[in-house]
């Protein structure tokens, strides 16, 4: 991306784009929250008012079990000439003074005076209370009063009253109760704080008995709610859209309980949620804006550094390569190319995907790791000249590396080297070091190999043995035992026999004791019982009983044991050839086909050049030599040709 491209007004068109993104969902979110909390606040409300309705209900309800009972009591008694203790002999009765903190009871005479049983209270009277004016007028049944304090109770207290009449009708006094305001409200606190704003008692004229309101917990910051506001205040004020109301009938006394929640209160938590959400859209928009100005230059700048390097080491440089770190700390080649010759860049593809440790030497690939790690932790493009062995030569290298990514974090890094010596002898080198890479390589596999032959095969074979002893000295087993016995000698002898054969594939020791002719005539007698193809091995007469070099011997063997795979993958044919023989001056020859396929055969699939068919193109590459894979009379045909060196040349 250009430079030039990332103008302001780029910039401003994606951010604008960017911010309907977020503005968009955003708005929709909102306007649902905002009639969800409104819903929820309705639901809230309408509970809190039935269930204090409930509450009151059952409350005022035991009350009013107690006054008729009491006056049934007072019935055809003189109430003129008696005590509260003859009419109600029970301890709430008898002695107010020792009475509940939360329910009083009383009766009053026709001329107002209250039967009490203490002397220090003697002249009470409730002749001017409104619960005894409504009973001596008529039969108001239940009656609830407005609430006063009494000097027995704490607080204000509801009064409630029944008439005391004759069996003629005729006004006899009242039986009275009072219940303290306090509990009520109590109750009234704990349904509606943080659901609604009042929750009210009302009377059957509609007055206010009881109120809870927000404002009697400004001493509880733990509630939600705010004082005194002026949409539930209890003169009714405001607008009906500023407020959420229910009202809920109580079955005694014509009674009532009415709930309120401001409209306000009920949004506060969402108005919370938009304004953290309106916040984070704003920062979200905002940091890009802050970041432009600094992205633009480190743009500017590192378009400039890799134009630059590129400049540098586009015309000048003998290799590139790109080195991947690893997440487990490992360096390893992902691409290596060559500005000169061309044909370096058929061995050097058998180098790709080896790790540092694997390329050099220990001492070296320290060091090359070193600088690695210092070019990703600066995040800076640094210029190294070291002196390199390849091969079995030496070479001064001019190499430049760029870090792909910020400092600190694993990434890549592009390398460019140059070979100051300037004495021709690089392509050689290069030769060199691909073919010790491969030697490394093998000795690897010829390790693993041995072990797998000196060490778990020699443990399988004793293994073996002595499950043999083992069944041989059981008498009369039970068949079961013997069954099984025998089942473990076999699976032990097959992994004996799997063992050989992955030893012998990852390195054939044969190789090295028989030499090349053996080893291929040992490789085609295994293939031909494995894949049921007959193979022929053929070997010119000045050749037989010859050695060569190690490494010319492996890679003739590989590529005969590639070759026949791809006959047994590729081909419909039952039979094949391998033919090693001498070519011009020096060469050896390798030449693996198959027959012709026979008729009616299906036709053979297509030879797509994978891994095995590069590993074995590779291999001869870094001999100097050649590979051919190609198709003839419906078979297949592979031909290498490498230098013939001898086990003195090695």
């Amino acid at each position: 991306m250009s430079a030039r491209l990332l103008t302001p007004a780029l910039f401003l068109g994606v951010w604008s784009a960017f911010a309907a993104m977020l503005a968009v969902p955003t708005t929709l979110w909102a306007i649902r929250a905002h009639d969800a909390a409104l819903a929820t606040a309705r639901d809230e409300v309408a509970h809190v008012a039935a269930s204090s309705a409930r509450f009151t209900e059952s409350t005022f309800g035991v009350v009013d079990v107690v006054l008729r009972r009491l006056t049934e009591i007072a019935v055809e008694k003189d109430i003129d000439r008696i005590t509260d203790d003859k009419i109600c002999p029970s301890l709430v009765c008898s002695n107010n003074e020792r009475g509940s903190p939360y329910l009083l009871l009383a009766f009053a005479r026709p001329n107002g005076d209250v039967l009490v049983h203490s002397p220090k209270l003697q002249g009470l009277s409730v002749a001017d209370r409104d619960y005894f004016h409504a009973q001596r007028e008529r039969d108001a049944g239940l009656f609830v009063g407005a609430p006063r304090p009494t000097p027995f109770m704490q607080g204000l207290v509801l009064p409630m009253s029944r008439r005391l009449s004759s069996a003629g009708g005729e006004f006899r006094g009242i039986v009275a109760a009072g219940v303290s305001v306090d509990l009520l409200r109590t109750v009234f606190q704990g349904l509606g704080a943080g659901r609604s704003n009042t929750v009210s008692l009302l009377g059957a004229d509609g007055r206010h008995l009881v109120d809870w309101t927000v404002s009697t917990l400004e001493n509880d910051p733990g509630r939600t709610g705010r004082s005194g506001d002026p949409a539930c205040a209890l003169a009714d004020h405001g607008s009906a859209a500023d407020r959420i109301t229910s009202r809920v009938s109580v079955g005694l006394g014509s009674l009532s309980v009415a709930v309120c929640r401001s409209t306000s209160g009920a949004l506060e938590r969402w108005r919370e949620e938009v304004l953290r959400a309106g916040a984070g859209v704003a920062l979200l928009l905002l940091v890009p804006v802050l970041a432009f100005p600094a992205a633009r230059r480190r743009l500017r700048r590192y378009l400039r550094q890799q134009t630059a390097l590129t400049d540098l080491v586009a015309g000048s440089s003998d290799v590139q390569f790109i080195i991947a770190l690893k997440p487990n700390g490992q360096f390893v080649l992902e691409a290596l190319t060559f500005s000169e010759d061309p044909e370096w860049g058929v061995p050097s593809a058998r180098l790709i995907g080896r790790t540092t440790q694997e390329l050099f030497p220990p001492e070296e690939a320290e060091r090359v790791e070193a600088d690695y790690r210092s070019v990703l932790a600066s995040g800076k493009t640094r210029r190294i000249e070291r002196e390199t062995r390849l091969g079995d030569r030496r070479f001064v290298w001019s190499t430049v590396l760029v870090p792909l990514r910020d400092a600190g974090h694993e990434g890549y890094i592009y390398g460019a080297a140059t070979d100051l010596s300037g004495d021709g002898t690089l392509g050689d080198g290069l030769r060199r070091f691909t073919e010790d890479a491969l030697h490394r390589e093998d000795n690897e596999r010829r390790r693993i190999a041995r072990e797998l032959h000196d060490t778990t095969g020699q443990n399988l074979i004793a293994a073996g043995f002595e499950l043999g002893v083992a069944e041989r000295g059981l008498v009369d087993p039970p068949p079961k035992v013997r069954a099984a016995l025998a089942q473990a000698r076999a699976l032990v002898d097959a992994s004996v026999t799997e063992l050989r054969t992955l030893s012998y594939v990852l390195y054939p020791a044969l190789l090295d004791e028989a030499g090349l002719g053996t080893a291929l005539q040992t490789l085609a007698d295994g293939f031909s019982r494995r894949a049921g193809v007959q193979v022929t091995v053929s070997v010119a007469d000045g050749l037989v009983g010859r050695r060569w070099a190690p490494e010319v011997e492996l890679a003739l063997y590989r590529v005969a044991q590639e070759a026949l795979t791809n006959v047994q993958r590729h081909s419909t044919t039952k039979a094949a050839r391998v033919v090693l023989q001498g070519v011009g001056m020096r060469f050896l020859e390798l030449t693996v086909e198959d027959g012709a396929a026979p008729d009616g055969a299906p036709s053979a699939s297509p030879i797509v050049e994978g891994t095995g068919i590069r590993g074995m193109r590779d291999r001869i590459a870094a001999l100097g030599g050649t590979l051919s894979v190609s198709r003839q009379d419906g078979g297949i045909r592979v031909v290498a040709a490498v230098p013939e060196r001898t086990l003195a040349e090695a």
